[in-house]
């Protein structure tokens, strides 16, 4: 199907604009913190919500970063998982199918598919009614990403995607109705992706291209971010058509360093980044990308990769300590 036969993603609230935004000093504010296993990845999950997968379980971390429950992992794996609304399951993305478990570890369905290899992974996502999207392996280097029913993982859409990936990240969009999909080409590029099912059926967008990774989606879900494969720039980009808004290179924000990929949206107005090496993070204008302020933490630590967590808030996860915070302006 033609772009141009799939429906428009609906702009919330008011059209996105310039609004002017001034900020003497960025001091936050701590409000919760949590230790992990270090070296464990730290993701997204529905509502607000927080996933770590270590060797053994698929932890779920609320929105103040309190552990609200675990699943056991059959195996060590590098998929990215998901979890439901109402948490009484989990959906596993492993080297060959899609399982589906309770608390208890019982399997309730799994969807076998081939298998990934070279180190490869997929992911999952629970929208918000239920459905499973999820990235498998597809014939002739084109992998697939499918929508399965959440209760019994019946198939109802297969949609092929632009040749194979080494990795994938799905980012929700704010209305709960889309959900964008990263994927990393595993030769210096991104390919995006914006997926809908509902009962008018199954859309799909590409994003024209190889481009960055996507970091964030606007609060009100009119553009998104996208950091470079090389690091070297960050943009903003317009949903419908991908167009590049604005565009800022590591240069200008941190002289020799390079920008992580990490990057997110605090407020409609600010945008929050960070330096690959030296770990600075700073405050930008969310429409132009200008450069606000340095983020200056109480205690004079740099801290790694940030995910938004609402209005004013953000969370900084420590890769090699494993140290969680949450953050408020």
């Amino acid at each position: 199907m033609d772009l141009e036969e799939l429906e428009e993603i609906d702009l919330e609230a008011r059209p996105f604009g310039h609004y002017p935004c001034i900020i003497s000093r960025v001091r936050p504010r701590l409000c919760a913190e949590t230790t992990i296993e270090p070296r464990t990845p730290l993701r997204r999950a529905s509502t607000g919500r927080w996933t770590v997968t270590t060797d053994k379980e698929l932890l779920v971390l609320s929105g103040e970063l309190e552990l609200l429950c675990s699943f056991d992992l059959p195996y060590p794996t590098s998929g990215a998982h998901a979890v439901a609304h109402d948490l009484t399951v989990a959906v596993l993305s492993l080297t060959d199918r899609v399982l589906t478990i309770d608390r208890r570890g019982w399997v309730l369905w799994e969807h076998p598919h081939d298998p990934w290899t070279g180190g490869d992974s997929g992911s999952c996502w629970v929208q918000d009614d239920g459905a499973v999207w999820a990235t498998m392996p597809g014939p002739q280097d084109c992998d697939r990403w499918v929508v399965l029913g959440g209760t019994d993982g019946r198939l109802l859409a297969d949609l092929r995607l632009d040749g194979h990936g080494a990795g994938s990240d799905a980012v929700p969009h704010p209305d709960g109705r889309w959900t964008g999909l990263s994927v990393g080409t595993g030769s210096g590029g991104f390919r995006l992706y914006w997926g809908r099912s509902d009962d008018h059926g199954t859309r799909l967008r590409r994003v024209p291209g190889q481009g960055g990774a996507l970091a964030d989606v606007h609060p009100h879900g009119g553009c998104y971010l996208t950091t470079a494969a090389d690091h070297e720039a960050l943009a903003l980009h317009d949903l419908d058509d991908g167009k590049v808004l604005a565009s800022v290179p590591a240069g200008e924000l941190f002289d020799d360093d390079l920008i992580d990929f990490g990057a997110a949206f605090l407020t409609d107005d600010i945008i929050l980044a960070r330096a690959v090496v030296g770990g600075q993070h700073l405050a930008l204008d969310a429409h132009r990308l200008d450069r606000l302020d340095t983020i200056r933490y109480p205690f004079g630590e740099q801290h790694d990769t940030v995910f938004s967590a609402g209005p004013g808030r953000w969370v900084t996860a420590d890769w090699l300590d494993g140290y969680i915070r949450l953050w408020e302006l």
